[in-house]
C-alpha cells in the first residue's frame, strides 16, 4: 500500500525537510498574529509531509534481516495514511483554516498522548520496531540496521519536536516557556525528576527502591525541550 519509492523521492526532492533551530522556533512562537499563526501552521504542513515521506522511503528500504518484520509493514501503512491525510488537506489559506488545521493538530495530539505505552514518545507500532530490532541485532549484528533506525528515528524526532511545538504554540502561553521550549531547561533537574519518579515506581511495586544521586549544577541549563531530554535520561 502506498506511493512508488520514485514518487516519494520525488515529493521528498520537490519539498525537501528544512532545517529549523531552537532559535527560529522560539522567534516563531513569540509571534501570535493571525498572519504569523497561519504562516506557522503552513509551515509545518509542509514539514510534516516532506518528512513523513521521508520516513516512509526510509521504512521501504530497510536492509533484510527487518524488512520483513510485521512491524515495518504496519509501520508503513501508519505512515502512509498520516502522509496522506496530509497531502488531501486543503490549502491552508485564511485564519479559520488555521483555527481548523489546529484543532486537528490538538486532537491528534490528545490521541498519542492518550495512549498508555512504554516508552510515550514512540507510537505502539514504533515500540514493535524496537523490539524486532533489538532482537534481529541480538541475532545478527547488522550495521545497515543501525544506522537505518538512527534515522527513521532522528526523522520522529523531528516530526515530534515541530508537532508539540506548534500545538503548545496555539495554546495559552506557559511562564517559563516559548511553545514547547522550556528557556530554561535544567538537564540536572530533569534528572532529578525521573530519579524521584523511577523510585516512587519501584517503591510502589516492589516495596524498596535504591537511592539515586544526581551529580551536577541545577542552575546551569539551556533553551530546549524538556520532555526530549526526559525521554533520554528514561
Amino acid at each position: 500500500e502506498g506511493p512508488s519509492l520514485d514518487v516519494l523521492d520525488a515529493l521528498t526532492e520537490a519539498s525537501p525537510p528544512q532545517p529549523v533551530s531552537i532559535s527560529q522556533m522560539m522567534l516563531a512562537s513569540g509571534r501570535t498574529s493571525p498572519a504569523v499563526r497561519l504562516a506557522n501552521a503552513q509551515f509545518l504542513r509542509r514539514e510534516l509531509a516532506s518528512r513523513r515521506a521521508h520516513v516512509l522511503s526510509l521504512l521501504r528500504t530497510m536492509p533484510p534481516p527487518l524488512a520483513s518484520q510485521p512491524a515495518v509493514a504496519r509501520l508503513c501503512v501508519l505512515n502512509w495514511q498520516r502522509l496522506k491525510g496530509l497531502l488531501t488537506l486543503p490549502e491552508l489559506s485564511t485564519a479559520d483554516d488555521e483555527k481548523a488545521f489546529a484543532a486537528a493538530m490538538l486532537d491528534h495530539s490528545a490521541a498519542i498522548d492518550g495512549e498508555s505505552r512504554r516508552w510515550p514518545h514512540l507510537s505502539p507500532e514504533e515500540e514493535a520496531l524496537c523490539v524486532d530490532a533489538l532482537g534481529t541485532l541480538q541475532r545478527e549484528p547488522h550495521l545497515a540496521v543501525d544506522k537505518q533506525l538512527d534515522a527513521i528515528f532522528l526523522a520522529r524526532i523531528g516530526l515530534r519536536v515541530l508537532h508539540e511545538h506548534y500545538i503548545r504554540a496555539v495554546q495559552p502561553p506557559r511562564q517559563g516557556y516559548a511553545g514547547a521550549i522550556q528557556l530554561e531547561c535544567s538537564p540536572v533537574a530533569v534528572c532529578e525528576e525521573a530519579a524521584a519518579a523511577t523510585r516512587q515506581q519501584l517503591q510502589q511495586r516492589y516495596g524498596a527502591a535504591p537511592p539515586v544521586e544526581v551529580v551536577g549544577e541545577r542552575g546551569h541549563s539551556f533553551a530546549f525541550v524538556p520532555g526530549h531530554v526526559r525521554a533520554v535520561v528514561d
